[in-house]
């Protein structure tokens, strides 16, 4: 009913397909278009909340619809907002949306998503991308929002970074789950790249924990080499931020933080393992284990 272009999309109950925001030639949208194969009809959703934008991706696991990215004609850059959308199973056009953590891989628009086809899998799965808009950076991160466990995982790095993609496709060859993208911009010309992940013998191998998802306090990326990014966890409005050495030496601190993320300049560290302290109204303290590498 509104032609939209750079939407996300996914399918429900191997019976709807959700289009989700977009461009409409005018602007961006946060509209919900739901196509019935079965009735050749179309209804409305509601509308995902949040900054309306185009080139965000997303896909459909069991009744979640997660979507992440995009890039807001409003405010002239990409962004990493990231958001579930709960589905209600009496009535699929009602829709619960929430907010999750940033995308790990940070701002980006244009990537490819999607899902396995293994029937009991909880991942949404993210690779590629133009992390700024403007066509010329590319990117190869693979990651993956774990709905069961509400963290972001992940991946080995697609060999050959690409924007310009929609769909992450799920594929069964010889006995063994597959991740699927095809073709894109690599920052100078099309590609025509067919890449396979693997999956292994079970959605989940090939996938693994950040490690740095502790009490809600999300970090990334680990390991970091120039700079860290810190989510402020759910719940806390001012903190106060500290990084330590393996040998419990503090090497940077930061109070009075009210920002929703903040970002650590980790250039000056040497290489290792750190750790996070984040100390909340209350006394309230959550941390995280990262590695710094250059």
């Amino acid at each position: 009913p509104i032609p939209v272009g750079d939407y996300a999309s996914g399918v429900y109950a191997d019976s709807l397909i959700y289009f989700i925001g977009g461009f409409d030639g005018a602007g961006d949208v946060n509209d919900v278009q739901i196509y019935n194969p079965a009735t050749d009809s179309w209804s409305v959703g509601t509308a995902k909340t949040g900054t309306a934008v185009a080139g965000l991706r997303g896909s459909i696991t069991s009744d979640k619809i997660v979507v992440t990215g995009g890039f807001s004609q409003t405010l002239a850059s990409t962004v990493d907002d990231g958001y579930i959308g709960q589905i209600d199973a009496i009535n699929p056009g009602s829709i619960t949306w929430i907010p999750i953590a940033a995308y790990p891989g940070g701002t980006l628009s244009r990537f490819a998503s999607g899902v396995t086809l293994a029937g009991n899998s909880s991942l949404v799965l993210f690779t590629g991308g133009d992390p700024t808009g403007g066509g010329a950076e590319v990117k190869a991160d693979v990651w993956a929002y774990d709905v069961i466990q509400n963290q972001w995982l992940i991946g080995p790095d697609k060999p050959i970074a690409v924007s310009n993609i929609s769909n992450f496709t799920g594929a069964l060859y010889n006995d063994s789950l597959y991740m699927v993208v095809v073709a894109g911009y690599d920052g100078i010309g099309t590609s025509s790249a067919n890449e396979w992940l693997n999956m292994g013998p079970s959605p989940f191998v090939g996938i693994k924990d950040i490690n740095t998802i502790a009490g809600n306090l999300l970090v990334y990326p680990n390991p970091a080499s120039e700079q860290l990014t810190i989510v402020k966890p759910l719940g806390i409005k001012t903190y106060a931020v500290k990084l330590f050495n393996a040998l419990g030496a503090m090497v940077w601190s930061q109070s009075g933080v009210s920002a929703e993320k903040i970002n650590i300049d980790v250039k000056p560290f040497s290489n290792g393992i750190y750790f996070v302290q984040l100390t909340g109204e209350n006394n309230k303290v959550v941390s995280a284990k990262l590695s710094i590498k250059k």
